[in-house]
């Protein structure tokens, strides 16, 4: 049998052996349709606009109360910088407790980043024993796309 002929039948063996209608292998979670995008920070993603052409919000609350945004791109790969300096925050706690949050733009010397032209949010809150939340955040603009009433469930988020 000729080299030529040994790859061809190793290439069919290769494909035709490759992920097929009646597989069951692990996905971790995720369908054929898509992917799954994992958070920089560990924190809950929040999809805002269309997959691949939309944006992401990561949300993180530390043990001490500090609540993080930092906005992506659509696939979670850069950090996207917007012009606001607050974004204001309507949240809910798992006791049904709900407060207003204002978090405000962070300045980052290491990345150039400054008020008004920053991809994170901060807030120090009351939440330092909560687990999970729902919130509604007002509004976001990025890169001419206006965001509003966007739904926050952490820490699952929608991704």
């Amino acid at each position: 049998m000729n080299i030529f002929l040994k790859f061809s039948v190793l290439a069919s063996f290769l494909i035709f052996s490759g992920c097929g209608d009646g597989h069951d292998h692990d996905h971790k979670g995720h369908d054929h349709g898509g992917h799954a995008h994992e958070a920089p920070h560990g924190g809950a993603l929040v999809l805002l606009g269309e997959h691949g052409t939309g944006f992401h919000l990561e949300v993180i609350l530390g043990k001490e109360g500090i609540l993080d945004l930092y906005v992506l791109d659509g696939e979670v790969e850069n950090f996207v910088r917007v012009s606001q300096e607050e974004l204001s925050m309507q949240v809910t706690t798992q006791d049904s407790k709900s407060q207003s949050i204002l978090m405000t733009a962070v300045e980052d010397a290491a990345t150039g980043e400054s008020i008004g032209n920053t991809s994170h949010f901060r807030a120090q809150t009351e939440m330092k024993d909560v687990e999970s939340f729902d919130a509604i955040l007002s509004s976001v603009k990025i890169k001419g796309a206006v965001f509003e009433k966007v739904s926050i469930s952490y820490p699952q988020g929608n991704e």
